[in-house]
């Protein structure tokens, strides 16, 4: 690698002959380079890796420099960091390499953003796996899940990321032919995702179409918070020269002013980033004219030039949207909008044709949006009155009610505002010992904590927004007992406010209940969440996306109780609501029709659980997602079928839940030790015990690893083994199995044996008779036989085998004793 003098001339060549002509670059590089053919050598394969790049001007010339010297790193197809085996490269950046890999422990598909070495400091490294344990509490649909993150041996930090195919978005757009007002609406759901990260108190820094992908389905992914920081005083502002951090870290055509002078940064520079998104996504071009590539010039302009009027490259943008995009666009961030919510509702307003926020308020304006939205009442009236009197008529009426909307507008602006501000004040306060040192998410809560009742008491309203956001914050960190405080806190207030039949106090009660389950509350949760399924019921307009989500919560809280003839009614009218809110093909609903089935498995209704997993196969095939979210109702199906009796059918869902998990994830993964069990099952259920017993040990192989040993498809799998073995004639390899089995499965709910083994005690009882031990062997048997008979039956198949059993029992200690007898 070269000394830091010649990188830096390097980095210097390169970026000049970015900028001459192509018909003038040759003569360059002979001045640039005379008498140094190698550093021309170089050079020139930079530039060749510029020419093969599409997305080369997304980054700095110093990025592309940082990967050649650095050379192709460690992580390559076949190796393994850490647990997971990388696959192919998928793309290189700045910072480093993004891998496609193989999580070896639970089976999926993951990206790994591999850190180059030169950045895994000792402090960096640190820092990394800091924002690893915050980032990865995110959990919004529309944001790449980050699952973790360390160091490698050679000390270079890296990432553990959700995968995601898909488009990046401005391609996605094109290539579609998208019109302006779909390209808002998709853009409208990263600003919710944004705004969800800035709600945890984490901005991302380097948003760009290249860090959003849109799935195949129409759905975009904000992926790489890997630079993101935590809002906190101690490290908002970049280290070091910030020249240096603007070449190595953001991409310059996205950044904020703010960001390449290297002041601090908020939310606020997220959202000047996602103006330089929907301006380019609107227009085709980018805000500012440049003369060059040089990031200084990227940075100055920026900084210093205005943003043309969006209506000058596109003029059906003129109107709203010119003022929208300039307003989030704002040099200084207190002009820009004050929070995301509050630039996505303004382009809510404009589709609507509503009076947006970034317009100047007049009776004109208003006017005009009033007759867009009624464009044949306008002009029935104008039929018959004067023009005149019909433009008054109009322009008062128009006028009263947009003052209306702008109030409420203004109140919600106002409430965002001040919420905002208290957060920022309170995070820029520098105390240490308010927020600690390290400014940990936690400590930041507990300090918002500590001051938001005296703060904000003469504003009830806002004040309960900021203990719902509270709430939501301490839920997604685990730490429930300071979120249920919180959602009690945000109850009282909504029931001041509103009384006790607003929606807004349901929304408050499905908060609480839904925090009351995750503390294993559910007698305490349910009459909270049937108290906001009633006022939901009750409003003069449903709102069937709230009724969703009460209902589906509840639902859980009675399955967790395992009531599922509670649950199954709520669940289904969960799912009617969930299908009107959105549509049936919706992750969201197809969650709840498994809930549904599983519920039903529960009640041991196969039949109808067996339609609801067919129809999820049959759903998922059509929106042709083909990942590992696939995999769980033809599990699901397997059951039931196995259950049913209807192994011939199986054997086909058998065949192809192998086919899938193993193409998926190979045969080193958790689904495709599933996949092996139930194979395994259809075997046992034939007699086929030889045939079985390779595949259940493969299976214990990975399920020990991944399950602790009391969880049910364990025990139910060793056991499983342990028959087979002792029904092919080797009962002394199979006891040690039973035993284990019998000792960890003390927790495991006994309907859970109910079509393979039927219970422990038999099992174990079976072994011990092979192996002619009648003395231990009798009470299991018994024990065992009077648990069938009350469950299943006496009738049942199984209850039918254990009577079997212990009448080989007494034939053998007859025999027995009668062979005593005959020796003496």
């Amino acid at each position: 690698m070269p000394d830091g003098s010649r990188a830096q001339r390097l980095a210097e060549i390169v970026k000049s002959a970015l900028e001459e002509p192509a018909t003038t670059r040759g003569a360059f590089l002979d001045r640039a380079c005379a008498d140094e053919p190698d550093l021309r050598a170089e050079i020139e394969t930079l530039l060749a890796h510029d020419r093969a790049e599409a997305d080369f001007l997304e980054e700095p010339a110093f990025h592309i420099l940082a990967e050649t010297l650095a050379g192709e790193g460690p992580g390559r197809g076949g190796e393994t960091i850490g647990a997971y085996k990388i696959v192919s490269l998928i793309a290189r950046g700045g910072m480093g390499e993004v891998y496609l890999a193989q999580d070896n422990e639970l089976g999926r598909q993951v990206a790994i953003k591999l850190v180059r070495r030169e950045f895994g400091t000792t402090d960096f490294a640190r820092h990394l796996r800091h924002e690893a344990r915050v980032l990865a509490s995110l959990n919004d649909p529309h944001i790449a899940r980050l699952y973790g993150g360390s160091v490698t041996p050679e000390g270079a930090p890296y990432f553990v990321m959700e995968y995601v195919e898909g488009e990046r978005l401005d391609h996605f757009c094109a290539q579609r032919g998208l019109t302006t007002n779909e390209k808002l609406a998709l853009f409208r759901k990263v600003c919710s995702a944004v705004a969800y990260a800035h709600q945890h108190l984490i901005i991302h820094r380097d948003l760009k179409p290249a860090n959003i992908r849109v799935t195949p389905d129409g759905e975009p992914k904000l992926l790489d918070f890997g630079i993101a920081k935590l809002l906190d005083p101690e490290t908002t502002t970049p280290a070091g020269d910030p020249t240096i951090t603007f070449a190595s870290v953001m991409t310059p055509d996205y950044a904020s002013p703010e960001q390449v002078k290297g002041d601090p940064m908020t939310t606020a520079s997220d959202i000047y980033s996602l103006g330089v998104i929907l301006y380019e996504l609107l227009t085709g071009e980018k805000p500012y004219c440049l003369t060059s590539r040089r990031p200084q010039e990227i940075a100055r302009a920026i900084a210093e030039k205005e943003a043309a009027r969006p209506s000058l490259l596109r003029p059906e943008l003129a109107g709203d949207l010119d003022n929208i995009l300039l307003m989030a666009l704002r040099k200084e961030p207190a002009r820009r909008y004050q929070s995301v919510e509050q630039f996505s509702e303004d382009l809510r307003r404009h589709l609507a044709a509503l009076p947006v926020l970034a317009h100047k308020d007049t009776t004109m304006y208003r006017a005009k949006k009033f007759v867009r939205r009624h464009r044949g009442a306008v002009a029935a009236v104008a039929l018959v009155m004067v023009a005149l009197v019909a433009g008054l008529v109009a322009a008062n009426w128009q006028a009263r009610i947009a003052r209306q909307a702008q109030v409420k507008a203004e109140t919600s602006r106002r409430q965002a505002d001040r919420l905002n501000q208290f957060m920022e004040e309170l995070i820029a306060s520098g105390d240490p010992s308010s927020v600690g040192k390290d400014g940990k998410v936690a400590s930041v809560l507990d300090a918002a904590s500590s001051r938001v009742d005296k703060e904000m008491a003469d504003e009830p309203a806002i004040l309960a927004r900021a203990h719902e956001t509270l709430s939501r914050a301490y839920q997604h960190l685990g730490l429930y007992a300071n979120a249920e405080q919180h959602a009690r806190a945000t109850l009282a207030l909504e029931r001041r406010l509103h009384g006790s039949e607003d929606p807004a106090v349901a929304h408050a009660e499905l908060l609480l209940g839904d925090i009351l389950n995750d503390r294993y509350h559910q007698a305490e949760a349910e009459p909270v969440l049937r108290r906001a399924l009633a006022i939901e019921r009750r409003q003069p307009v449903l709102d069937h996306s709230a009724l969703a989500e009460t209902l589906d919560t509840l639902s859980f809280s009675y399955a967790s109780e395992a009531k599922p003839r509670v649950a199954e009614p709520l669940a289904e009218e969960a799912l009617k609501n969930a299908r009107i809110a959105w549509k049936e093909q919706d992750p969201r609903s197809l969650r709840l029709l498994n809930e549904i089935g599983t519920i039903k498995v529960a009640e041991r209704n196969y039949g109808a659980a067996e339609v609801i997993f067919r129809r999820l196969v049959q759903l998922q095939d059509q929106r042709r997602t083909g990942g590992i979210g696939s995999i769980a109702p033809q599990v699901n199906l397997c059951i039931c079928l196995f259950n049913e009796g209807k192994l011939a059918e199986m054997e086909k869902a058998v065949d192809r839940l192998q086919s899938d998990t193993r193409r998926l994830v190979g045969e080193k993964g958790l689904p495709f030790a599933v996949a092996l069990v139930a194979r395994g099952c259809l075997d046992f259920a034939r007699g086929e015990y030889e045939a079985a017993i390779p595949l259940f040990r493969q299976s214990l192989d990975t399920l020990t690893v991944n399950y602790p040993p009391g969880q049910t498809t364990v025990v139910q799998t060793r056991a499983l083994l342990g028959l087979c073995l002792t029904r092919t004639g080797h009962a002394g390899e199979g006891e040690p199995l039973l035993r284990q089995a019998f000792a960890d499965g003390k927790t495991v709910e006994p309907m859970n044996f109910a079509h393979t083994i039927g219970n422990l005690e038999t099992a174990l009882g079976e072994g011990l008779l092979a192996e002619k031990r009648y003395a231990e062997a009798e009470p299991l048997l018994r024990s065992g036989y009077d648990d069938l008979r009350i469950r299943l039956g006496q009738q049942n198949r199984l209850t039918v085998e254990a009577a079997e059993r212990l009448r080989e029992l007494r034939v053998a200690e007859k025999q027995t004793a009668a062979n005593t007898a005959a020796n003496r």
